[in-house]
């Protein structure tokens, strides 16, 4: 099946009822898909010759069914399994907005470490921050904001252990 194949197939699905039958002109197909005209008719004769669609035609239009009924059921549960996925998905926001989301929740961290300058120094929060606040690729999410669990108080505790050499308190 050819890509121009395809895709009136797939306009065809997206315009049948639920029993598979659909309103089928070829010039409106034509115009609809911008496939060639001429081309529209050669697929919809094939389609009718091989067997993959019924067509009932009159003096005004031509109803087509599509023959396995089993095998469009199933499809149109897909389509729809598709479509109600990209309703529910939340729009995705601009890049600007992200990054300014980000520098809020920086400062937000910021605010959250100021408390322990005083306890800990300056040098090692300043560390501290730079390690736990780098951003992930997509620039969405922060390091510590991929932890499974956080406390603020217990990473500082155990940053100062692991650096102990470093930050030497007098």
């Amino acid at each position: 099946m050819g890509n121009n194949e395809k895709l009136i197939f797939l306009h065809l699905l997206m315009n049948a009822d639920d029993e598979g039958w659909s309103d089928f002109c070829d010039r409106k197909v034509s115009r609809e898909t911008d496939i060639p005209y001429q081309q529209v008719r050669t697929i919809h004769k094939h389609w009718i010759e091989e067997g993959v669609v019924n067509a009932l035609t009159n003096a005004k239009s031509t109803h087509v069914n599509i023959c396995e009924c089993v095998f469009y059921e199933q499809l149109q549960r897909k389509i729809n399994a598709l479509a109600n996925a990209f309703k529910k998905r939340p729009k995705a926001r601009p890049l600007e907005e992200k990054q300014e989301d980000l520098l809020k929740r920086k400062e937000r961290f910021t605010d959250e470490l100021k408390p322990y300058v005083e306890q800990y120094g300056k040098d090692m929060c300043n560390d501290f921050w730079r390690y736990w606040t780098e951003p992930n690729k997509s620039g969405t999410k922060m390091k510590f904001e991929l932890q499974q669990t956080w406390d603020i108080e217990r990473r500082l505790i155990t940053w100062e252990k692991n650096n102990a050499t470093k930050y030497k308190r007098s």
